[in-house]
């Protein structure tokens, strides 16, 4: 098994792809939740997610934070053939960004930034949700986010593997600093949900900051789980990508509202939220 299929699941082989999207899944979700994506973009476009390593799993060890974690992805992103693009959702943007700049070699073409706060806002925010006893928090910014997820997590058995990965992912977050150096030189796209309890646009800006390229923030009329809700505006980023690259606004990141297409980008369609806690992604 190669480095790429230990740390990455391709739900849709494409080998004379144009462009692969290395997409990275909120906390507490995995590879799969890109399926429906895979199915659903170009046949020129190949996506290839990670796989977060769990309690258990033989094939991936946990790592110890998110930097040995972002590091190991790193390395993999390296030997990928250009041109390839990050797509990253709640704290998966943030593993995304931390692996995105470590890679050595060709940069990714474009980073996609779904329900996240910038890296410095999860450095200030998320050690309420990575201590012992943040169950309670925990499972109610799930429920708040995800009014699907209320029935399910009314389960003890759910509940109980449903906690049990996010203290997995969130505990790479123990100890995180974020670095401003080195910062990207791609486009950077971040898209928020105008429903999302715990971000606003203002919240996300702040991903200018991290990259010396143009930096763009989209406001869709949905909550926080963008990439389940919101997934025919998500193929609609990738493929610009992968046809023209992201629309920016100049330097910074600049705001467009995208409830009804009345701004010079295409119509939006509904939009969720990220799976981080509140207030950090």
């Amino acid at each position: 098994m190669s480095a790429a299929e230990s740390c990455f699941w391709t739900p849709r082989r494409r080998p004379g792809a144009a462009l692969r999207a290395v997409c990275f899944p909120h906390a507490g979700g995995d590879a799969l939740s890109y399926a429906s994506l895979a199915r659903a973009l170009p046949d020129d476009i190949e996506v290839l997610a990670l796989r977060m390593p769990r309690p258990g799993d033989r094939r991936a060890e946990p790592a110890p934070d998110l930097a040995t974690f972002a590091g190991r992805i790193a390395r993999v992103l390296a030997d990928l053939a250009p041109p390839y693009m990050v797509v990253g959702q709640s704290l998966g943007a943030l593993i995304a960004f931390e692996a995105a700049r470590a890679a050595p070699g060709t940069p990714p073409t474009a980073c996609l930034f779904i329900s996240s706060a910038p890296p410095h806002r999860w450095a200030e925010t998320l050690g309420i949700y990575a201590a012992d006893g943040a169950d309670r928090a925990l499972l109610s910014h799930l429920r708040d986010s995800d009014g699907t997820m209320g029935a399910a997590l009314d389960d003890p058995a759910v509940r109980a593997l449903v906690l049990r990965d996010l203290r997995a992912d969130l505990r790479l977050l123990q100890g995180y600093a974020a670095s401003v150096e080195p910062r990207l030189t791609c486009p950077v796209r971040v898209l928020v949900g105008a429903e999302d309890p715990a971000l606003s646009p203002d919240d996300v800006a702040g991903w200018s900051r991290w990259t010396s390229g143009p930096c763009s923030v989209a406001s869709v009329p949905t909550g926080h789980f963008v990439v389940r809700h919101g997934e025919a505006f998500v193929v609609q980023e990738i493929t610009r990508v992968a046809t023209a690259g992201f629309t920016t606004e100049g330097e910074g990141c600049s705001t467009r509202r995208s409830a009804g297409g009345s701004q010079s980008t295409p119509p939006r369609p509904p939009t969720a939220r990220p799976s981080c806690p509140p207030r950090a992604s």
